[in-house]
């Protein structure tokens, strides 16, 4: 740490202060900010790859790589083929992301659409995932029960109708008007207000 010394006098004696200790505490108070808008959410997808590939996770966010695979999260392979990662993602979103199996000499995207995971506000996720099978993705939130991300059978118990008879949506929760989002081939990304308004 570095003095530096003020005339400050206390019996003739003048005092040496630190300095930089406001500065480390606002550094440390930036960083906690950041991880306070973030959850985790922990990736884990069973594939068998060959010797020397590994299998990188992409999407839109910045943890992800942008869609970058050179700046994806690289998961870890673990007994049984089973590979995996936890990233700090933005909480109160939805982020699509796919997975790609990367040497160095090429890369294979996987196929069909790209996979979605629902940030909440808090908490943690578990993201089970199957490769090019979307269907049979499974996500477990904070350990509640796991619920199967597949066929929006969703619509027809929870839409909401405003009294001309139309969809308010507004009193729809996120994961529900995601849903009609991707049976209609829309974005699901965003936040409540940005997806509520695709369906105007």
């Amino acid at each position: 740490m570095r003095f530096v010394r003020f005339s400050v006098k206390t019996s003739g004696v003048s005092l040496p202060f630190p300095t930089g200790v406001h500065a480390n505490h606002s550094s440390n108070t930036a960083r906690e900010s950041t991880s306070d808008k973030r959850v985790k959410v922990t990736f884990k997808l069973p594939h068998r790859v060959k010797f020397g590939q590994e299998v990188v996770l992409v999407g839109d966010d910045k943890a992800l790589g942008s869609w970058s695979v050179s700046k994806g999260k690289k998961l870890e392979w673990q007994e049984g083929d089973m590979w995996q990662a936890t990233v700090d993602l933005p909480r109160d979103t939805s982020i699509q992301y796919k997975y790609a199996v990367s040497n160095i000499e090429d890369t294979t995207w996987m196929q069909g659409n790209n996979f979605v995971v629902d940030v909440p506000s808090f908490g943690s996720v578990l993201a089970e995932d199957v490769w090019e099978v979307e269907n049979e993705c499974k996500r477990t939130a904070d350990g509640d029960a796991t619920t199967t991300i597949a066929a929006a059978s969703v619509l027809a118990t929870t839409t909401s109708e405003a009294a001309d008879g139309t969809t308010d949506y507004h009193k729809m929760t996120v994961k529900e008007i995601k849903e009609i989002l991707r049976q209609r081939g829309l974005p699901v990304s965003g936040k409540k207000a940005d997806l509520i308004a695709r369906l105007a």
